[in-house]
């Protein structure tokens, strides 16, 4: 492999500049062909002396390459990975192969400020100073722009921090004359309407554009997780990888072995999350575990005493896609029952919602009813007193029965839902029932070991969904209740319920 100072032509730029070209040419459609002749690999006296690309690098660049050659044009790349494979390294030279051999509009972002400012524009410059073709690229702080004699300004990628209140800087990447580039960084914590608005740049027809979407698998759910649980789309060539750190050459392997073995072994979250490359069951700020709900989505329904009372709780929709969502549970059996649940539009009606609600507690005939107190709750639960239902209604926001435990009775509700799982607590296996479940984080009340949850309105805010028949379920937590004083009382409620399955059909629906 020839290198520029064995050639000579390191003290003559107009020769150096010869070469770049050349290579740019030949290597227009191959950027592992690029990469191999465009840096000092194993060259002695540089910073890349004994080093050479590292074989799941060269994969990928081998096969962006094939790609294109086949006509491709969309490239969708998402890695994700253990610590310390030489994920911004690969992003450096994909992106200075793209700047030089064709012209190129972009953005890099990061998951944060610190990272894009500190850790991924630093790496790309370093990068840049060992490129044959620094003297083409401008490379600043903040930006990566080609140097041409009449400088085009649009040719250029632009270190942009993300801001959910400033999407619109994110726009507008479209561009006929070449190629665009889309960089995301430890991409699980950039919020989805950013992953939103680069879609809009997909639409371009001729231009060739690449999306980089790279990170360690921290959180399991997000934009980012969730592109590794669905198939990717036929009209875009997508090269995914979950990247073990230890199958990469130049890692201590020694080393991460211990640090898995000292924080729980190989199906430890740390494991997946730190070293692996996979997704964890349970991030670090998430309340109940993928795999406890799973799980308890296998189970059957538990044998239950008819001595144990029938729980219905509520959640009240309050606006958007939001839905009144009424599940029950009875003992570890929340398999049992049907579930029904009413799109927002039925809340601008609250006379007629709490009548379609009566009209379940009369079929259902639940010995208790827990319902959401907030926002529209109060009136609805109003008129189902006046209808003849007893109902207790949940403050969220209230103290806990325990403030040392959990900051208010939401915390307490969740907390005591997660629990009943972990200790045999039966599910139907119902997709948005899993993700509400999954998604929910938590925190502390400032400096105490009080759990709180993140609101509603901030999962709103980070692109989640409203965990509505989550809260449902949760409703039926909001406090302790003993067993029915006559079992009696419960002649024919179980056999009555137990064949019904939970479904998404509702007859009372329609609105």
């Amino acid at each position: 492999m020839p290198f520029l100072d064995d050639l000579g032509l390191i003290d003559t730029p107009s020769l150096v500049d010869d070469y770049v070209a050349a290579t740019a040419a030949e290597y227009y459609n191959d950027p592992l062909g690029f990469a191999a002749h465009m840096y000092p690999w194993g060259h002695e006296g540089t910073p890349l002396a004994g080093v050479f690309i590292r074989t799941w690098q060269a994969e990928i660049l081998d096969e962006i390459g094939r790609a294109i050659r086949a006509g491709s044009t969309k490239i969708q790349l998402d890695i994700a990975s253990g610590h310390g494979i030489g994920k911004s390294a690969l992003i450096a030279m994909i992106t200075q192969w793209c700047m030089t051999t064709r012209h190129t509009r972009g953005i890099i972002t990061a998951n944060t400020q610190n990272q894009l400012a500190t850790k991924t524009m630093p790496e790309i410059l370093y990068w840049l100073n060992l490129f044959f073709g620094k003297s083409w690229i401008d490379g600043q702080a903040t930006s990566l722009r080609r140097n041409l004699e009449k400088n085009a300004d649009d040719w250029r990628m632009d270190a942009i921090p993300w801001s959910k209140e400033n999407k619109d800087a994110f726009g507008g990447l479209h561009n006929a004359k070449g190629a665009v580039l889309v960089v995301f960084d430890e991409a699980s914590g950039i919020h989805k309407v950013i992953w939103e608005t680069i879609d809009g740049a997909m639409s371009d027809k001729h231009a060739l554009i690449i999306w980089i979407r790279f990170g360690n698998p921290l959180r399991s759910i997000g934009a980012f997780a969730d592109l590794f649980k669905r198939a990717p789309s036929p009209a875009v060539y997508t090269i995914r990888r979950n990247i073990d750190s230890r199958t990469v050459e130049g890692t201590d392997i020694e080393y991460i072995n211990s640090m898995i073995e000292a924080n729980g072994g190989e199906d430890s979250d740390y494991a997946k999350s730190r070293w692996r490359g996979v997704f964890p069951d349970q991030s670090d700020w998430q309340l109940i575990s993928s795999k406890d709900v799973d799980t308890a989505m296998r189970r059957e329904s538990p044998p239950t005493l008819l001595t144990l009372p029938i729980l219905m709780g509520i959640d009240f929709s309050r606006a958007g896609g939001d839905k009144t969502v009424v599940r029950m549970r009875r003992g570890f059996d929340g398999k049992s029952f049907r579930s029904y649940r009413w799109g927002s539009s039925l809340a601008k009606d609250s006379m007629l919602l709490a009548s379609m609600i009566s009209t379940v507690i009369s079929m259902e005939r639940p010995h208790h009813i827990f319902a959401d107190n907030g926002g529209i709750g109060g009136p609805i639960i109003d008129r189902l007193r006046q209808l003849g239902h007893e109902v207790t209604p949940v403050d969220a926001g209230s103290s806990s029965d325990d403030l040392f435990q959990w900051g208010n009775r939401r915390a307490q509700m969740w907390c005591r839902m997660r629990d009943w799982l972990k200790a045999g607590g039966a599910l139907d296996a119902e997709a948005t029932l899993r993700s509400n479940l999954i998604q929910q984080e938590f925190g502390f009340r400032g400096d105490s070991q009080s759990i709180l949850l993140v609101t509603k309105e901030k999962m709103r805010e980070d692109g989640l969904p409203s965990p509505d028949e989550a809260e449902a379920l949760a409703q039926t937590f909001a406090f302790e209740v003993g067993p029915l004083h006559d079992p009696r009382d419960a002649d024919g409620s179980n056999t009555s319920r137990i064949s019904r399955a939970v479904t998404e059909y509702d007859p009372l629906d329609g609105m």
